[in-house]
């Protein structure tokens, strides 16, 4: 690489303390100002991300597996395990709403659509999958609306939005990957990317053209 193409991608390196158990999630804000970090410890940390100083601390009652943040910051969603899911006010901390999953089930994954329309949670349990797609805005005022729900006989590891919303991605513990057409609901791709491996997660690049995963097996 060029001086000037080191220079273009020179990365600032800075440590974090602020969690005492395994970290989960990484999540930035739309904007890239800020960006959240939850973990087993039972809390969702706010960071700054031009000093990583820490902003805020939100707290469950077990660990959290995701977090969801909000297009304009307003609110961030963590996936409590066996608590379910809890909306936070970005700002105060305070708690909006909490629901906890049926009996057995747990909360795994949690995703805002493009637009914050839709909150995706997706709960396994008994090596099964439930994703069930909520009306945002309703959960908001304390109303459970479904739009949509998905059953899968496998555990899946994350369920994301495509572009504009149109699709929906998914990972397994079987090291697939699924696409999903959003409307007609159909499988049109299921296949083995990490074959027999935990798709541990993913992520699109930002115009998604491409999509990564990581899995269990090092790749």
């Amino acid at each position: 690489m060029s001086k000037k193409g080191e220079e273009r991608y020179k990365v600032k390196q800075f440590a974090l303390n602020g969690h005492s158990r395994p970290v989960k999630m990484v999540k930035y804000n739309k904007d890239g100002d800020m960006f959240f970090t939850c973990s087993d410890d039972k809390t969702i940390i706010a960071w700054s991300n031009e000093t990583a100083e820490k902003l805020g601390v939100y707290e469950g009652a077990v660990a959290c597996k995701a977090v969801a943040v909000s297009k304009k910051t307003e609110y961030v969603v963590g996936a409590f395990v066996m608590e379910g899911l809890t909306i936070f006010e970005a700002m105060t901390g305070k708690e909006v709403f909490k629901f906890i999953p049926e009996e057995g089930a747990r909360t795994e994954y949690v995703e805002l659509s493009f637009g914050d329309k839709e909150l995706l949670v997706l709960n396994t349990k008994e090596g099964k999958t439930k994703v069930t797609i909520y009306d945002f805005k309703k959960l908001l005022n304390k109303d459970k609306k479904v739009i949509k729900v998905f059953n899968f006989p496998t555990e899946l590891t994350q369920m994301s939005y495509g572009y504009l919303n149109e699709k929906l991605y998914a990972s397994t513990k079987e090291g697939k990957m699924k696409i999903i057409d959003y409307d007609s609901e159909d499988v049109i791709v299921d296949e083995k990317v990490h074959p027999g491996f935990e798709i541990f997660s993913f992520t699109f690049s930002k115009d998604f053209s491409m999509l990564a995963s990581c899995g269990k097996d090092g790749t």
